[in-house]
């Protein structure tokens, strides 16, 4: 039922108007909201009607009925009971009234929530030394509706109603723990007494937590950059097959877009495109390793903690020329401490097609394809003596289906013994395609390990594994798109002719001689008769060693190598076309390879009123890459397919090969000052050497700052209870970017070998070389502010240039 599976959100949300009625605004929308309530609950009506229905199924007909939410402790309320219920029309206070007749249970609604909780009998508490009653309030003398009342190391509690009060059967010597979202935890000792007081104080958590930038951490308060952070639940939250889409619509300034292709990467832009020249995807960085080809779609999702994304300068230029279009960092998690978690988690859902492309009706078609034929080649397709046949085919309907699975599954296992903490986990995503032949299937294997030797050094690793396997809808090419379903897909033709064969608009021999290419693919055969699959293993991580030198000074030195073998296969079979009664297709192998080795020098001073932090970085990072390819046409034999490639026509095969890399070296260095709390400032420069540039433009100088005043922190807002937090911050830097493509500033001669009108062609071109090829340089400024109103409303606004 939708009460425990909403119960937190209800609550806090509930208490966060109560709390809001302490300004005029509130209190404005709060009396609009009771007054809807009102009208709400004396105008709703149910019926429910049985002789024997138990408690728990009237809730659910009650909520399935009307837009209430219940909420109540499962140990209070006794949902099996069963009650005989005759409600033709009834309001929803009259249906409740009859349904706890004769029980202590009583029920408060709030808004469009109804609260069931249990009540102390006259007399009950006064007779029963381990009946404990009390209220629980926020600092503000505020009650808290919802909290979690435990007796700690017993699975007794309850919650407390819409006054903070709570009732519980407890020892006299047992201690309670109230826990609730937003405030520190408090465990209070009974002691004997019958009545508790309990004021949780609000937790200043969320202002001083820990965000993952550049080569280390930062306190969110202390940043005067625009950090963007999203966390475990919101990533859990959405299932999905790579990790970026749980930022779609969760990180202002983010793009994410995707094909809705099973397998694909979505494309992602951070405040836009910035290069007309070069790359525009930002730099995914996991657990401190920069990947090598823009793709975390190997990484679980289940597996990471938080996702930060770095959108300015002040925050991006720590990574110089790869920082230009913004930074993903992606932090996994790690073990638990003092204690061993074994975690299972399974989703199983479906996909369905959003609205279709309105297609032709048979006539309009007739008309359109007639003037376009009339237009391009002198006569219609369609005419008296040659009529459109009599059918309708919707072709988006042949080929989508209703709706396809997504199965998500993963366990972990994670802890620490000894000194040595870990986390172990294995996961398996996978799903079908809306078009039949589309699926995409991926296995991980993670395991991050760190072990404390002694108080100066720690060694640890992370590893990643990842095995995937992809299968597109009908081949690379215009064909192999949907858009053949609107190319080919003539709706005046059946799916198959009268002998069995697929049919295409080039049957028709009176009118064959209209037709390209395209009028010789059949969708239906394209989509069923076409094997297009890419399976990839990659397996990325690095070791570590961390040295503490001294209180102030660390010193961090870790290698990374990130490994890719893709294999690429397609394939249209002999069925797939009456064009040339043969098949034709080729296979693929790709390698990736990227290294890397850094060092990290961090020095932290904190003395009286001033914090102060260095970060110096030395890093290499080289990249390989080879292809091999081969393809052909001709193909007699479905059976072996193009695996075989002996059996394709030798006059229409293609070869081709290729291999590139690059290196890249890096000095960087960053300074943080805070003072007070209240006035924050962050430097950073970087020196780049790339392989890519000419000879007398290889490094590139990469420099920002960025500024920042807490005004929260200032005497006159210090003791203000709305405003908890509210930062101005400004930055300008200049980032580089060196994804020009390779050996761009070398003359080079290149061979091509194509099919045309097939036939084996070879081809030459030359390109010219530019020595004094430079880096692409981007100046970006930006202004901001972040405001948070009762530690619980967060906002931020920011003004960017570039």
């Amino acid at each position: 039922m939708k009460n425990i599976l909403y119960q937190e959100s209800i609550v806090e949300i509930k208490h966060l108007f109560r709390m809001m009625r302490n300004t005029l605004l509130a209190l404005f929308v709060f009396a609009g909201t009771a007054f809807a309530t009102e009208s709400y609950s004396q105008t709703m009506k149910v019926t429910v009607v049985a002789d024997n229905m138990s408690t728990g199924k009237v809730i659910s007909e009650i909520e399935k009925q009307t837009d209430y939410l219940f909420v109540y402790n499962v140990n209070e309320v006794n949902l099996k009971r069963n009650v005989k219920v005759n409600a033709q029309n009834k309001s929803v206070a009259e249906v409740l009234n009859k349904v706890f007749e004769g029980t202590d249970i009583y029920y408060a609604m709030e808004g469009k929530n109804i609260m069931l909780m249990s009540k102390a009998k006259d007399g009950e508490v006064a007779q029963q030394a381990n009946k404990v009653t009390g209220i629980v309030k926020d600092t503000n003398g505020e009650p808290i509706i919802g909290a979690n009342v435990t007796v700690k190391g017993q699975s007794i509690g309850t919650i407390t109603d819409i006054d903070g009060r709570f009732v519980l059967d407890a020892p006299k010597d047992a201690v309670l723990q109230i826990t609730y979202i937003g405030y520190v935890s408090q465990e209070v000792k009974v002691s004997g007494k019958k009545e508790l007081n309990v004021v949780l104080k609000e937790d200043a958590e969320t202002l001083d937590e820990v965000v993952v930038v550049g080569y280390g951490t930062m306190k969110k308060t202390d940043l005067t950059g625009a950090v963007m952070q999203v966390k475990t639940n919101d990533i859990k939250s959405v299932t999905t097959g790579n990790p970026l889409q749980a930022l779609q619509g969760r990180a202002p300034g983010v793009s994410v877009m995707t094909n809705n292709i099973p397998g694909e990467s979505p494309t992602m832009r951070i405040r836009g495109s910035g290069s007309i020249s070069a790359g525009n995807d930002p730099l995914y960085v996991v657990d401190g390793f920069p990947l090598m080809n823009g793709s975390i779609s190997e990484v679980n999702a289940n597996d990471i903690a938080s996702i930060e994304v770095l959108k300015d300068a002040s925050a991006t230029a720590i990574y110089g020329s790869r920082g230009a279009n913004g930074v993903v960092m992606i932090t996994t998690k790690t073990g638990a401490k003092n204690a061993k978690n074994l975690s299972f988690n399974a989703t199983y859902g479906f996909q369905m097609p959003g609205r279709l492309i309105e297609t032709m009706n048979h006539e309009q078609f007739v008309d359109f394809i007639n003037t376009a034929y009339t237009n391009a080649k002198g006569r219609p397709v369609y005419t008296a003596a040659n009529p459109a046949p009599d059918i309708h085919t919707d072709w988006q309907d042949e080929i989508i289906k209703d709706s396809a699975p997504v199965q998500d599954y993963s366990i972990s296992f994670d802890g620490t013994t000894g000194d040595t903490q870990y986390m172990v986990s294995g996961g398996m995503f996978l799903q079908d395609g809306l078009i039949s032949s589309a699926k995409f299937d991926k296995y991980t294997f993670r395991s991050n390990i760190q072990h404390k030797f002694n108080r100066f050094l720690t060694i640890g690793s992370h590893l990643q594994y990842a095995y995937t396997e992809q299968a597109k809808a009908g081949i690379a090419n215009t064909a192999g798109s949907l858009s053949s379903i609107w190319r080919s897909g003539w709706p005046t033709l059946p799916v198959k002719n009268e002998d069995g064969s697929f049919a295409i608009p080039a049957d028709n021999p009176a009118i064959a001689g209209f037709f390209s290419d395209d009028a010789r693919w059949n969708p239906i055969a394209n989509y069923g008769e076409v094997t297009n699959t890419r399976t990839t293993s990659r397996l990325f991580g690095d070791v570590y060693a961390e040295l503490k030198i001294t209180k102030d000074l660390t010193f961090k030195t870790n290698f990374g190598i990130d490994i890719a073998n893709v294999r690429n296969y397609n394939y249209g079979s002999s069925k797939q076309t009456t064009a040339t009664g043969s098949g034709n297709g080729g296979n693929g192998y790709i390698k990736e390879l990227s290294r890397i080795t850094e060092n990290i020098l961090t020095y932290t001073k904190n003395w009286d009123e001033h914090r102060f932090s260095a970060t110096g970085v030395y890093s290499w990072q080289d990249y390989v890459y080879e292809n091999l390819s081969i393809s052909g046409k001709g193909f007699q034999n479905d059976e072996t397919g193009a695996w075989d490639m002996g059996l394709a026509d030798r006059e229409t095969m293609s070869y081709a090969s290729g291999k590139y890399g690059n290196t890249l070296i890096s000095f960087t260095g960053r300074f943080t000052y805070a003072y007070k709390d209240r006035y924050l400032m962050t430097a950073t420069a970087r020196y780049d050497g790339s392989s890519r540039f000419g000879t007398n433009n290889k490094w590139g100088f990469f420099p920002s700052v960025g500024l920042g005043w807490r005004i929260s922190e200032e005497t006159f807002l210090a003791n203000n209870k709305v405003i908890t937090n509210l930062k101005l911050r400004g930055s300008y830097g200049i980032t580089g970017n060196q994804e020009i493509g390779n050996y761009k500033s070398l003359a080079q001669l290149k061979s091509k070998n194509y099919i045309y009108n097939d036939a084996l062609m070879q081809g030459f071109y030359e390109t010219i070389g530019n020595p004094d090829l430079k880096w692409e340089r981007t100046k970006q400024f930006d202004l901001g502010f972040d405001l948070s109103l009762w530690n619980r409303i967060h906002l931020n606004v920011d003004y960017y240039s570039r």
